[in-house]
């Protein structure tokens, strides 16, 4: 999803709503009013509006719940579980490691900079199939 600043928003949700309820219309103005091409999608306009309306700000909600934190004890046994058996995927070690399927990906993923990939096996050329 693309980040509008709170001007935009305030513009696109507040000042062109109340001229027209037509999303067309208020995605158009705002093309004119900040002289640019690309303008925030419908959909973004139809979620900031009522936000609008409802709580006077058009501002991201701050996200629910705790921020996720590992424990440096989990940190250290997946570690030692991927050094020893590389090709076990994640959901593999995570059952090994009696861990939530979802902690050991964001474990991978987050702290220890691993990124998902699927060995793909292809054909090897030969001097053969060159084009000269």
């Amino acid at each position: 999803m693309e980040h509008w600043s709170v001007q935009h928003r305030i513009a696109a949700a507040v000042e062109m709503s109340v001229k027209t309820e037509l999303v067309t219309a208020i995605h158009h103005g705002f093309c004119q009013q900040f002289q640019r091409r690309d303008a925030p999608c419908c959909n973004n306009l139809l979620l900031w509006v009522p936000k609008w309306r409802q709580e006077g700000s058009v501002k991201d909600s701050k996200p629910k719940g705790h921020p996720f934190s590992v424990p440096a004890t989990d940190m250290e046994r997946v570690r030692d579980a991927m050094l020893r058996s590389l090709c076990r995927s994640a959901q593999q070690q995570a059952l090994a490691l009696r861990l939530n399927e979802c902690s050991g990906h964001r474990i991978l993923h987050k702290d220890m900079h691993y990124h998902p990939y699927k060995t793909q096996v292809t054909q090897e050329l030969s001097e053969q199939d060159k084009v000269s």
